[in-house]
């Protein structure tokens, strides 16, 4: 296999468990009677250790390469699948989300810098648009086959068999076929960095700071929101219609459907469209599914509208990889990736709280339509990039 679609593989293979381990732990944690808010909080720590580690393993990384991440996130994975099936309570759930959440993304962050690595300026897109229909599929087998295995081995079990994925990652890792995963500033091309263009100072804010980024900083917040309200009410949206796991799992597979969908198209849209217009396009999808789900009251209707908000997402995604990836000094993209993706665990963290606490007192309806009014708005707000950008 090409390095490539070896490093697309151990991140398949690591965010697989990562997903059924969300999903099963969240349905786990209300089969033992936990209240909406609880099962809030328990979400709220897969991002809590990543918000404040991101940052620091970009620099890592950067510095100092990639496998120590590789093996330690897919060893850690491992471990604990193990400990939420050997040791099935709910205070050990809180462990396991902690611990899974640091250990996804110290893989996540690595990957996905070494995938803007294995291609030119021109090739880089459809690497991302590759890793993102990859990340489709996983996405929608990893829920779908949690809640069959829930609804028929059990909770224990289906824990158990998730060991399997992110074990067979750290093998490849151990099998060290891949090039190229030393600092970030071995590998910087003069040819891709922009003369013209001021480095960002050094540090968090010097980055934060650069117009470009935070715009990209801005509209990945807006994604993550959405992915998140969603992935967190829909299992406790339907255990309250009385859905069964693998129902849950069918629809929250449903939004992976959807954006396997759209990327498979994307390389064309972005000949027809350039990359902030294509943004625009995809951030109105979220809204418009967003806005739809929250009267959604059967399982066709839920997939439908999951279906929906897939597209936005999946379009959106790959491409503000690649912008992200193009902006960023070239020895800071995974210093400047880990920004992007703690200030998303920011929201991550309050976001399942919010809403627990939300959806306890008024369903879940007016979290989805609180989501939808800000998308919207910021639709409207920045419509202008639409005419300010010139089709390609």
């Amino acid at each position: 296999m090409k390095p490539l679609h070896l490093v697309i593989a151990i991140l398949m293979l690591s965010h697989m468990p990562y997903v059924g381990v969300r999903l099963t732990a969240s349905l786990y944690a209300l089969h033992l009677q936990a209240s909406p808010l609880v099962v809030g909080l328990l979400l709220s720590l897969f991002s809590f250790i990543p918000m404040l580690g991101l940052v620091p393993l970009g620099r890592y990384v950067d510095r100092r390469g990639m496998r120590v991440p590789f093996l330690a996130g897919t060893l850690v994975l491992t471990l604990c699948t193990l400990l939420a099936g050997l040791w099935g309570s709910l205070a050990s759930l809180f462990v396991v989300a902690a611990m899974a959440g640091a250990a996804y993304f110290a893989v996540f962050i690595s990957g996905q810098q070494l995938v803007g690595r294995y291609g030119t300026a021109e090739s880089r897109t459809h690497n991302f648009v590759l890793l993102g229909i990859c990340f489709s599929v996983s996405s929608v087998i990893a829920p779908v086959a949690s809640g069959f295995l829930i609804d028929h081995i059990g909770f224990t079990y289906t824990f158990l068999v998730l060991t399997v994925m992110p074990l067979a990652a750290a093998a490849i890792v151990f099998a060290n076929r891949l090039p190229d995963i030393g600092p970030s500033q071995a590998v910087s091309s003069p040819a891709e960095t922009a003369p013209n263009k001021p480095a960002p100072k050094a540090g968090v804010m010097g980055l934060v700071r650069d117009r470009s980024l935070r715009r990209l900083y801005a509209y990945g917040i807006m994604f993550t929101v959405s992915w998140d309200v969603f992935l967190f009410l829909t299992p406790i949206y339907g255990t309250q219609l009385k859905l069964s796991a693998s129902q849950i799992g069918i629809v929250i597979g449903s939004f992976s459907v959807g954006t396997f969908c759209v990327r498979i198209f994307s390389m064309r849209l972005t000949r027809s469209f350039t990359n902030w217009q294509l943004l625009l396009i995809a951030l109105v999808g979220m809204a418009t599914g967003c806005l739809a789900y929250g009267f959604a009251g059967t399982t066709v209707l839920m997939m439908s509208c999951a279906l929906i908000m897939g597209f936005g997402h999946g379009l959106a995604n790959p491409i503000l990889n690649s912008l992200l990836y193009e902006t960023s000094p070239p020895d800071r993209v995974a210093e400047a990736m880990g920004l992007r993706m703690s200030i998303g665990k920011v929201f991550q963290i309050v976001l399942p709280t919010i809403s627990g606490a939300v959806s306890s007192l008024f369903g879940v309806a007016p979290m989805f339509w609180a989501v939808a009014a800000v998308q919207f708005t910021t639709v409207y707000l920045t419509r202008h990039q639409w005419r300010a950008q010139m089709p390609r």
